[in-house]
């Protein structure tokens, strides 16, 4: 017994003496491939790092070429705060990012996506076959009902070109072309006619064309599988980020010529977004990775920008407040002469070309009496504006308001949020009548006086102690 023992301990023995380095090679394979997976999570991890400490790197150049070290906020006192508000935003400002629309057939996201690259920072809006944001409407304050309808729709939908609005849904129009008109005082926008046009513009000024596509061949935009699409984290020094129409996207031109197609991961049922809302997401998650784009602009690109900025600027404070409204009253008559000035042309050429549009409700109708009267007016109403523009030294006084600023600006805000005296409620009386109750005591609902050196009669003092050395 003792002797089987002894047989059974000696095999046991041999056995674990043969099977330890297999043991052991094993364990080391274990564990060499546990560490090369730490060392793939670490370098994805140290991608993400590189990129947060180059964007400190990054915000502490751009404040040290741009003079922003100083911090400067809104204040009520704040000296010659709009601007510097406007100098700061200059700084921010990026012509490393160009956001390019294609054939956007819906006016709504077309304004609203304006307003989204330029509350971004934005400066370059690159648009192929832009919607008129003129509507061609029959103003008559007397009617039910208008009809509206921009360019591109009927183009696209010729069928629903004429759309009856209520008189409420024409105002909501214009004032949401009221907020893409504000947004492109401050963008720099370009028209194509055709993709192929804004495609050879794009390749010529050395933009890498990355177009945005639902398809599985788009790759996600996510740090790792940009490091597996090769593009990260040397990113182009232009990029152009491509949107398309919002029924089927980017056309397959820009798709076939594109650099990358990208694709913004979502997570839910719904597999896209509101083409405004992408535009939005996409160029944030861009500055977001790449924070080298925040405030890429050579100088001389700044001071054309002060040289436009600061005027118009100036432009808005040389008015009285009664100017102001005569002013805007008169512009809105000469936008209503001019659209119908392009109603009777388009009837005219259609007249001529003896090619009406089938359909009685489609066919061009000419001018009735009244809108011929109104369009003869055209001629008065300009001359009006301009002796109101001459009063007030309105072109002129502007820029020698600003002239000294714009090659020695001041330091400029640091952080764009308004003091909260300074914010402002952006709906009509009615509305504010309407929820005044509940919107009792809030920031957007209060005001305060501005520092003196922001007021229009500073600007307006400006411009004519200038104008007289």
């Amino acid at each position: 017994m003792a002797t089987t023992s002894r047989s059974a301990w000696f095999v046991i023995g041999a056995a674990s003496a043969w099977a330890l380095p297999w043991a052991l090679d094993i364990l080391k394979e274990q564990l060499r491939r546990r560490q090369d997976e730490r060392k793939r999570r670490s370098d994805e991890h140290n991608i993400v790092i590189e990129s947060s400490a180059t964007s400190t790197e990054m915000t502490s150049a751009i404040n040290k070429n741009n003079t922003m070290t100083p911090k400067i906020m809104d204040a009520a006192d704040l000296d010659l705060r709009m601007i510097r508000k406007a100098e700061g935003v200059i700084r921010y400002r990026t012509s490393g990012i160009t956001v390019v629309i294609e054939r956007c057939s819906n006016d709504w996201n077309y304004s609203a996506i304006l307003r989204t690259a330029e509350a971004l920072g934005v400066q370059n809006v690159y648009i192929v076959d832009p919607p008129t944001m003129t509507m061609d409407i029959d103003v008559d304050n007397d009617a039910e009902e208008c009809t509206a309808a921009s360019a591109s729709d009927k183009k696209i939908h010729p069928k629903q070109a004429k759309v009856a609005l209520t008189k409420e849904e024409v105002a909501n129009r214009r004032a949401h072309h009221l907020f893409a008109q504000n947004a492109t005082d401050w963008l720099t926008i370009t028209n194509f006619d055709s993709t192929q046009e804004c495609i050879d513009k794009l390749k010529a000024t050395g933009h890498a064309i990355w177009a945005t596509d639902l398809s599985q061949e788009a790759v996600p935009l996510t740090v790792p599988d940009l490091v597996e699409a090769n593009s990260w984290p040397v990113f182009p020094n232009k990029i152009a980020l491509v949107f398309g129409t919002e029924a089927v996207g980017v056309t397959q031109l820009f798709l076939d010529q594109a650099d990358l197609r990208v694709y913004l991961p979502l997570y839910g049922f719904a597999d896209s977004l509101n083409l405004s809302v992408a535009t939005a997401l996409v160029v944030f998650a861009v500055l977001q990775m790449e924070p080298r784009y925040v405030g890429h602009m050579s100088e001389e690109e700044r001071r054309e920008l002060r040289s436009i900025w600061f005027p118009k600027l100036a432009q808005q404070r040389l008015l009285t407040g009664s100017q102001k409204k005569k002013r805007h009253k008169l512009l809105a008559r000469i936008d209503n002469c001019k659209v119908l000035e392009e109603k009777r042309r388009r009837y005219e050429q259609q007249q001529h070309q003896q090619a009406g549009i089938s359909g009685d409700e489609d066919t061009l109708r000419p001018l009735t009496y009244e809108q011929v009267v109104k369009l003869g007016q055209l001629s008065q109403l300009q001359h009006e504006l301009h002796e109101l523009e001459q009063s007030a030294r309105f072109h002129e006084g502007s820029f020698q308001a600003v002239a000294d600023l714009i090659d020695n600006p001041p330091d400029p805000m640091t952080d764009l949020r308004r003091i909260d005296e300074h914010r402002i409620c952006f709906v009509g009386k009615n509305t504010k009548s309407i929820y005044k109750d509940a919107w009792k005591g809030l920031a957007a609902t209060t005001t305060k006086a501005t520092d003196t050196s922001s007021t229009a009669a500073y600007f307006r003092s400006r411009a004519k102690i200038n104008g007289d050395n």
